[in-house]
């Protein structure tokens, strides 16, 4: 269940309630409520990311999302001004609740991806600025780290992935040797390539069982991908 947090001037007029309301449908994966508030032109500007045109669009994004519900919702804002109004608010969704209650203050996991059934993935992103992210050594303590509070907590860890600009024959070569994580090195180049595959996809859902090579390989998912 999504809870809604919004402050008191949030429905001071039919124009503010109906923001509160549509995004209250989106934190809530209410399809049925957005798809009918918005008019066949709408156009989606997802900041940093992309932008969709049109309604048709504008469903099939919200099919590929629906399983993605928000825990909280808090709308610190809606304006309204003729024609024109806006809302601004956080939403948090179900996956960094569960990361947040997880994390320690000294074991910090990026991104945590529950996929149910007690099932979830870990992944870890460096960039070349970290010291220490080429050592293997320093690297795979940091993740078994986070492998045994999964462990505690009785989940089962699908697949770790660590994210990050290239890695070295050395550090491939002591990953390829590894027997205690269920480890799969994925390039930030290779990442982007495979996100825009699966943007246009027929897929809802990611197939996350191709992540199964120790050195993601970008060609054999992309072409996967766009069967």
């Amino acid at each position: 269940m999504t809870k809604i947090i919004s402050s008191s001037n949030c429905g001071n007029s039919p124009k503010m309630e109906f923001l509160k309301q549509l995004n209250m449908a989106f934190a809530k994966g209410d399809l049925e409520f957005v798809t009918e508030s918005v008019t066949d032109d709408i156009v989606w500007d997802i900041i940093g990311d992309r932008k969709i045109e049109g309604k048709e669009k504008f469903v099939e994004e919200l099919e590929k999302m629906k399983s993605q519900k928000a825990t909280e919702m808090i709308i610190h804002q809606i304006l309204s001004h003729g024609k024109e109004g806006a809302a601004n608010g956080i939403m948090k969704m179900k996956d960094e609740k569960y990361r947040q209650e997880l994390n320690t203050q000294k074991d910090l996991m990026d991104i945590l991806i529950n996929l149910g059934n007690h099932e979830v993935i870990i992944v870890e992103c460096k960039t070349s600025k970290e010291s220490g992210y080429n050592k293997f050594s320093t690297v795979s303590r940091q993740l078994k780290s986070y492998q045994n509070i999964a462990l505690k907590n009785n989940l089962r860890i699908v697949k770790i992935l660590l994210v990050a600009p290239e890695f070295s024959d050395d550090f491939v070569t002591d990953c390829e040797m590894d027997v205690d994580m269920n480890l799969s090195l994925l390039t930030a180049s290779t990442l982007i390539a495979i996100y825009e595959a699966f943007k246009n996809s027929k897929y809802m859902t990611f197939p996350h069982v191709l992540f199964r090579d120790v050195v993601i390989n970008q060609e054999r998912i992309v072409k996967a991908l766009s069967k």
